[in-house]
């Protein structure tokens, strides 16, 4: 049997060809990691045998993830990859991957994590290497200092490209960014991340970073927490107290619902309002990105809410009450309130708000919308220092927010395009 025996250069041509085809699937890889979702993880998994030649590389239920030491811990969070692989021509050392909360004190449901690579280079040689690589690159910009592609989801709506400052997201929001930035750290080192910051789900990050077990995911409240949550009783029996003395108050319907619209009329707000048992009010305020529930006397003075379902439940702990025995025109109805937070959130603190309306002109009800009868009472009203103007419908007991038409306003707001009484 004749031996086929493969010479030297043959070799080096194979061994070439395997190189060229290694760098192609990890740049292919890489391109798939600037997506900054859970294909990445994906990725890994699926060219697993080439990744773990290269970097400390485990896996479980069909995604892989580069192993850090301890993404919670500081010095834990980068592990130095050995093998140094090259992408789009950049030898990468570091993989970093890191979790915590944003800002604990001041938005302590809010969290930041970042994932990605350090690589040799300067910052202006590295996008421009890794650029062909980088998904909608178009959308790559320069933002003094960093290269930065970002993203935003507000509430439940889909994510949505979009060109974030810099600095901390609003409640309920989340930014994902693709980012290029100097190491401070090491010298001639770019760090190529993706982050997420701000309202951080496990939900999200079960799309997202689905390398992230389940027990690192941030603690969730109760979606239903404000129907668990018990209203102060002292509370509750003042509101009673004042029901009695000023009939007015009592809820004359069973169901409400309307839709206002500023600015436009694809700036709408839909509330429903639900009587209960008590005689209070449960109010469900639709803003699309997010919902605001209450439970209110008369729509006027809260006694818990709760802004989506995610945050703290917001309590009255204490209130004062003055509210004369008939509302004439230049009486003045009051309230004070003390709101904390159930569960406390860190460093939470007890929140004072109160409200002083005057009672102003009697007129039609189907002035804030046609269908409505009986006449309504305008009130102008006032908490630190700004001032809103609302209406109180006398055939319903129900405040709300209404600017009669003038010569300065032109037309009344809000614009009720709906309003149905049950």
């Amino acid at each position: 049997m004749q031996r086929v025996w493969i010479k030297a250069a043959g070799v080096a041509a194979l061994s070439a060809v395997a190189s060229v085809a290694s760098a192609q699937s990890l740049d292919k890889a890489f391109a798939v990691f600037t997506a900054c979702d859970g294909s990445f993880f994906k990725a890994l998994a699926t060219d697993q045998a080439l990744w773990q030649q290269q970097v400390p590389l485990e896996n479980k239920d069909g995604v892989a993830w580069i192993k850090t030491p301890n993404r919670l811990a500081e010095d834990g969070n980068v592990v130095e990859l050995p093998a140094k692989p090259t992408v789009a021509g950049l030898t990468v050392t570091h993989y970093l991957d890191e979790f915590s909360a944003l800002m604990p004190a001041v938005m302590p449901r809010s969290h930041f994590a970042y994932w990605g690579f350090k690589v040799n280079g300067s910052l202006e040689a590295v996008a421009s290497a890794i650029k062909p690589l980088v998904q909608d690159s178009k959308r790559l910009r320069k933002d003094g200092d960093v290269y930065v592609r970002t993203e935003l989801k507000v509430g439940d709506l889909p994510w949505r490209a979009a060109a974030l400052a810099s600095g901390v997201p609003r409640p309920l929001n989340t930014e994902r960014a693709f980012l290029l930035e100097t190491d401070p750290e090491l010298p001639n080192t770019v760090k190529v991340l993706c982050s997420l910051q701000g309202n951080v789900s496990g939900d999200m990050l079960a799309e997202l970073r689905p390398d992230v077990p389940r027990h690192e995911w941030p603690a969730s409240l109760d979606p239903d927490l404000l129907q668990k949550t018990a209203a102060n009783e002292a509370v509750l029996a003042q509101f009673k107290e004042a029901q009695e003395k000023n009939p007015l108050l009592v809820p004359k319907f069973k169901r409400v619902s309307y839709t206002t619209a500023e600015g436009g009329d694809k700036n709408t707000v839909q509330v429903t309002v639900q009587t209960t048992g008590d005689g209070l009010l449960e109010v469900t305020e639709d803003y699309g990105v997010f919902k605001m529930q209450r439970q209110m006397l008369a729509g006027w003075i809260q006694a818990k809410g709760r802004m989506g379902k995610v945050g703290s439940v917001f309590r009255v702990e204490s209130l004062e009450l003055d509210l004369p025995d008939s509302w004439r025109k230049g009486d003045k109805l009051r309230y004070s309130t003390v709101l904390r937070d159930v569960p406390p959130e860190a460093d939470s603190k007890e929140k004072a708000y109160s409200e002083t309306c005057v009672v102003g002109d009697t007129f039609e009800a189907s002035k804030i919308f046609a269908t409505l009868s009986g006449n309504a009472i305008a009130l102008t009203c006032s908490t630190s220092g700004r001032e809103n103007k609302q209406a109180f419908i006398e055939s319903l007991g129900l405040f709300v927010d209404y600017t009669p038409a003038s010569g300065f306003f032109g037309s009344a707001k809000p614009k009720y395009t709906r309003f149905t009484v049950e």
